[in-house]
């Protein structure tokens, strides 16, 4: 079973904070299709380092995150190839990381 990892920024890129109706309304917009998810909390964020490889002086960037977690029976790529194009509008970001793992259940 696939499942896809949408990582969240918790802050725009200057900084302010995103406001926490976004992620109510992609947490329920992933409900509303797939029936449910799994979010790490909030109080909790997860933390990224990275590189622009465009940028010359190789400068590393920090991004606290909010993972969301959906699982789903059968492949949704194309959904989640558009979704991400969202995502980074609403985020306002050039990029939105989305991963997905084949995974199965244990039992």
């Amino acid at each position: 079973m696939p499942r896809y990892e949408i990582l969240l920024p918790i802050k725009f890129n200057d900084g302010s904070p995103v406001p926490e109706e976004l992620f109510l309304e992609i947490r329920n917009e992933l409900i509303e299709k797939f029936g449910g998810l799994t979010s790490s909390p909030p109080s909790s964020p997860a933390v990224g380092w990275w590189k622009d490889p465009k940028d010359p002086k190789g400068m590393v960037y920090r991004d606290d995150m909010l993972i969301y977690r959906v699982t789903t029976i059968q492949n949704e790529d194309e959904f989640f190839k558009e979704y991400k194009r969202v995502l980074a509008v609403r985020f306002k970001q050039v990029e939105v990381w989305i991963e997905r793992l084949e995974t199965r259940q244990i039992g």
